[in-house]
């Protein structure tokens, strides 16, 4: 059967069946274990398309697909869009991450979707500008507020169908914004901190989480930094 990997935990890969409609626990053959090692990012990762087979009571992943693109960090495979998430205010935008992640992705072959959170708190005329100068330059803007709920269904609509995921400093509503898209999701919502003017890393690992409209989102840790290894 084939299917995508969703998580990848303590030796064990989760790996939703679309032709069964469910997800099941996954060990890896052994020919795959040997080729760890061989690649930065090991031999099965988050957003994978991969081969399972059930041997007696145990799924295994016996094949994997050659990956359209990958990250390192975070690790995971066949990203089609990365939401840049950005806040107006509290915190601030933060320039130097916006065009790394920019460079990144271009660089990878994947598409950006801009999505400014926190509208409700207003835009002032700086940030209007900003806003401005990335969607001049082709990277399309999301203005979002989770509290009012403005341009979530046109963020959703943007992702329907694919794989996508979260990038931006901490702080800047990713969590809250997936809760928003994805009603399974559940995450911890951190506070920002009064003092330093940023959030606390809530995500701990790379996961998949489905959309209603269909296709997946992951919230990711290690975007708040992005070294460009390459």
């Amino acid at each position: 059967l084939r299917g995508i990997v969703l998580r990848v935990l303590g030796g064990f890969y989760r790996v939703h069946l679309p032709e069964r409609g469910e997800v099941v626990e996954c060990r890896l053959a052994g020919k795959l274990k040997l080729q760890d090692g061989q690649r930065s990012t090991g031999p099965v990762i988050v957003g994978d398309v991969v081969t399972v087979a059930k041997i007696e009571d145990s799924w295994v992943i016996s094949g994997v697909e050659e990956r359209r693109n990958e990250l390192v960090r975070p690790m995971i495979a066949n990203v089609g869009t990365c939401v840049l998430v950005q806040s107006v205010t509290q915190p601030e935008p933060v320039l130097d991450l916006i065009d790394r992640v920019l460079l990144l992705a271009t660089h990878r072959g994947i598409a950006v979707v801009i999505c400014w959170t926190k509208v409700d708190l207003g835009v002032s005329p700086s940030v209007a500008g900003m806003i401005e100068c990335y969607s001049a330059a082709g990277y399309p803007a999301c203005l979002t507020s989770v509290v009012t709920g403005a341009g979530l269904e046109e963020l959703a609509a943007l992702l329907g169908g694919q794989t996508s995921i979260l990038a931006g400093p901490s702080g800047a509503g990713k969590s809250s914004l997936l809760n928003a898209l994805c009603p399974t999701a559940a995450q911890t919502t951190g506070q920002i901190s009064r003092k330093l003017q940023r959030g606390r890393q809530t995500t701990r690992h790379v996961e998949l989480l489905p959309l209603p409209g269909g296709g997946w989102l992951a919230d990711a840790p290690g975007f708040s930094k992005l070294d460009l290894l390459d």
